[in-house]
């Protein structure tokens, strides 16, 4: 079990009447986080994440990282939809830029259009 973080606030008011427990029934399902979440770095436009930080500061109960979860679920099953399939498992670590030639194009020659 992780040792727990202190407060940046100082100490915890609630601490004298619910003192932290280690035998309640958090601390014997604890997951390693690794095994709960995946962290992933993605570029987003501006305007969206301020769209997306004011649903979560709305929304009691509601973090940032499930509202992501969630659109990305909702978008894969329309695809998926759209597609009448699921999508294949990829091949090992396969990169997750786009190939060439995913859309059905292609490949072009570097050198056929050199100026």
């Amino acid at each position: 079990m992780r040792p727990r973080r202190s407060s940046t606030l100082g100490d915890d008011p609630l601490a004298a009447v619910f003192p932290p427990s280690s035998t309640g029934p958090a601390a014997h399902q604890e997951v390693p986080r690794s095994a709960r979440v995946v962290t992933v770095g993605v570029s987003l436009d501006p305007e969206v994440l301020e769209r997306a930080r004011n649903a979560v500061y709305w929304t009691p109960g509601l973090t940032l990282t499930a509202l992501a979860t969630r659109a990305l679920a909702t978008t894969v099953d329309a695809l998926e939809h759209e597609r009448g399939q699921p999508f294949p498992a990829r091949a090992g670590n396969a990169s997750l830029r786009r190939p060439v030639g995913a859309l059905g194009a292609e490949p072009q020659d570097s050198t056929a259009h050199t100026i």
